[in-house]
């Protein structure tokens, strides 16, 4: 353990963490390192504890706007139970007034739900169908809508954004397209930002798909302090040269 080799005492020491790629400085932060020694003949209280709520989709709509299938629309259409997933989720942090948590909030999820509660097209078989928005489909697009508004509006979450189709940031940075992250981000927040009438307050960004360190230039440019990654990622950082 490279911590445990340093010899340092207990205590908090501030840190300035520089990422490089191929010598060039992509990004510089200043932290806390805190230093915990004799872990295992100690118990201590977490530093900080955080909740995080992953609402992911894939897109089901092709370039015109038409529904492919109606997977995602049989996930939340309004039973009479409030029985789907993101009313169940939502619901239970309502009743618990004390619970502070995160949600990654999928834009193209998002913008799906709204599409959906307007009313929407669909092919069925070779066929394009109008489905009214009067139907339990639009009717549960809604209620997740208005929940989701519901949960901001009790300061009991903080929303974190994904890319907006969620793209895999570790293709799209080694094949060059950094434009393409960049647009992704951008088409997220202006998702958010007409749906509920706020944009984004944290500075984060979760990546669940792969990210590698050559996506931090684009992130940073679009004003992203921080990333969220998985065990995977941190183990596919390190193997990077």
């Amino acid at each position: 353990n490279p911590i445990s080799a340093l010899k340092m005492k207990e205590g908090a020491y501030p840190v300035l963490v520089t990422v490089r790629q191929k010598n060039n400085i992509l990004v510089e932060k200043e932290s806390m390192l805190i230093v915990m020694p004799d872990f295992e003949k100690k118990t201590y209280s977490p530093l900080a504890v955080a909740f995080l709520l992953n609402f992911n989709e894939r897109v089901h709509f092709n370039s015109e706007g038409v529904f492919l299938d109606e997977k995602l629309q049989e996930e939340i259409k309004d039973t009479g139970t409030g029985s789907n997933k993101y009313i169940k989720h939502l619901s239970t942090l309502l009743k618990h007034s004390d619970t502070k948590i995160n949600i990654a909030l999928n834009p193209v999820l998002v913008q799906q739900l709204v599409d959906i509660g307007k009313g929407y097209k669909v092919y069925k078989g070779k066929k394009i169908v109008k489905v009214s928005p009067s139907g339990p489909e639009a009717q549960g697009a809604r209620d997740i809508i208005e929940k989701l508004k519901e949960v901001y509006d009790s300061e009991r979450v903080e929303f974190i954004s994904t890319p907006y189709a969620n793209p895999s940031f570790s293709s799209l940075s080694n094949k060059g397209w950094a434009n393409n992250i960049s647009s992704h981000l951008d088409a997220g927040k202006k998702v958010f930002t007409k749906t509920f009438g706020f944009g984004f307050e944290s500075k984060g960004i979760l990546s669940s798909v792969s990210f590698s360190t050559s996506a931090i230039a684009p992130i940073t440019k679009n004003d992203f302090d921080y990333v969220i990654l998985s065990e995977n990622d941190f183990g596919n950082i390190l193997k990077e040269k």
